[in-house]
């Protein structure tokens, strides 16, 4: 059996989307399955074989997490396997000032302990959402290249809370 749910309260959570991988080896494609948790944060994968796998699991509003480790012993149904996922924060980045810097842009938010660094293609006066953010400082900058190829870049130090959205107009 498997479950997701949340790490303080310890309700479950439905909808969580998780992705099974099984390493690439000897030349051949790597296997991956993906489903979502049920109303009762269970799930389960179809006709997995036995090995070591790999398991994300990442819903809105909830910090990503990884297992390298999920082991399916040879013969086994079924192995245990519960997510904790902590509360996250998620940044909407408003990009409505920069109407001279064109329109292909990059948005990277980059927490400052390095993990779970974001980014994204956009465009001068588009909205973008980043969820799944972990709470704490964070880099937010904005790139592109001018048609010298030169990098013009704003960057913001922001701080994002659980549970809650951060607003951030890029001027």
């Amino acid at each position: 059996m498997a479950t997701g749910v949340d790490a303080g309260s310890g309700e479950p959570l439905g909808h969580v989307l998780l992705q099974l991988s099984y390493p690439q080896r000897d030349g051949d494609d790597p296997t991956t399955q993906t489903t979502k948790t049920d109303g009762g944060g269970r799930f389960d994968f179809d006709e997995v074989s036995a090995g070591t796998w790999r398991l994300e699991a990442q819903t809105e509003m909830y910090c990503r997490q990884i297992r390298d480790d999920v082991v399916l012993a040879e013969g086994a149904d079924a192995v245990d396997v519960r997510f904790d996922l902590a509360p996250a924060g998620m940044v909407l980045v408003k990009l409505d000032g920069l109407p001279e810097w064109g329109e292909a842009l990059r948005v990277v938010l980059e927490p400052l302990g390095g993990v779970d660094t974001q980014s994204r293609d956009a465009e001068a006066g588009q909205s973008l959402e980043l969820p799944s953010v972990p709470p704490g400082s964070c880099r937010l900058s904005v790139q592109q290249r001018d048609k010298a190829g030169k990098a013009e870049v704003y960057s913001q130090e922001i701080t994002v809370v659980a549970g809650q959205t951060l607003d951030v107009h890029v001027p």
